[in-house]
């Protein structure tokens, strides 16, 4: 395999992530605005049923951007120095970064949930 075959398939890689990223966006922002306008209103049932298919979309899409992320750090490592940019050294803590960063978010958007509906009186 050639070099800018290399450069190629690390290229898709990050473009696959940047779709999946985008995607993981998507659910959390809707995930938000159903917390928003009607998390107070929802019964016990439904919060579990509505934070189950949450969960499990979001690790759905999170795990291949991760994936993703870390076969273009692989890749990277099999090129050579000539034509990697200063700023491609940090490429290797992107798939750390990436978990640390989803997982955040995800968490983050379950506690606004758990806020929601624990708020005694509007502030």
């Amino acid at each position: 395999m050639s070099e800018a075959e290399i450069w190629e398939l690390i290229l898709l890689s990050q473009a696959n992530a940047a779709t999946y990223i985008a995607m993981l966006l998507t659910l959390l922002s809707g995930y938000l605005v159903v917390a928003h306008l009607v998390g107070a209103k929802l019964t016990k049932q439904q919060i579990v049923i509505i934070n189950l298919l949450f969960l499990s979309a979001a690790v759905w899409i999170a795990f291949p951007a991760f994936a993703a992320f870390e076969r273009a750090s692989f890749l990277l490592s099999l090129t050579s120095e000539t034509y990697r940019s200063p700023r491609s050294a940090g490429m290797h803590l992107a798939p750390t970064a990436s978990v640390v960063i989803f997982s955040g978010a995800i968490l983050a958007s379950l506690r606004f949930m758990w806020d929601v509906r624990d708020r005694k009186s509007p502030e």
